[in-house]
């Protein structure tokens, strides 16, 4: 299961600009003989008692930072392994062992597979670290079956680069 949180923890009442193309990258990256469920929580919620093998959470931003935590400890608590991914865990990752079982940093083309992989194997490091940049010219268009259109106001998003070229000194994007 993976999930995009809103931080409020409930749907807006304005559809989102933008699917999450993380997590229908990820679901994309992911061997097929693993079945992958998206949830967006701006457009639907989602119920704790999913029967899901692994909960894996979308940290894009800091704003979704306390939400995303709570979502984590709640699927714990019930006994389903979590891994937080994304930028704001990948910064903050010791905050966030905290929260999960598993943190991965770094981009995902970078190695997603082998996290699953080490997982199944029960020898994933609580922190796993991409090995290496992507390679962007080898990875797979997002899955977007996994989401409906008609809930997004943009919904064929395209991937044009990775990254900012401004140093705000707000934002984490550029360092990433």
């Amino acid at each position: 299961l993976l999930i995009a949180p809103h931080p409020n923890g409930r749907p807006g009442k304005y559809k989102p600009l933008f699917p999450p193309l993380a997590l229908m990258q990820l679901a994309a990256l992911t061997p097929q003989n693993i079945e992958v469920k998206i949830i967006d929580e701006s457009v639907q919620p989602f119920d704790y008692d999913y029967p899901a093998d692994l909960v894996g959470i979308s940290l894009t931003m800091s704003a979704i930072r306390p939400r995303g935590k709570q979502i984590a400890r709640e699927f714990r608590e019930r006994g389903v392994p979590v891994v937080l991914g994304g930028v704001d865990a990948t910064f903050c990752f010791k905050e966030y062992l905290q929260s999960a079982d598993y943190v991965f940093r770094g981009e995902a083309e970078g190695g997603w597979q082998r996290f699953l992989d080490l997982l199944q194997k029960d020898m994933a490091p609580p922190v796993f670290r991409a090995e290496a940049l992507p390679d962007l010219s080898s990875s797979p268009p997002p899955a977007r079956s996994h989401l409906n259109p008609k809930d997004y106001l943009f919904f064929n998003i395209v991937q044009t680069g990775r990254g900012c070229p401004n140093n705000c000194e707000f934002c984490s994007v550029w360092m990433f």
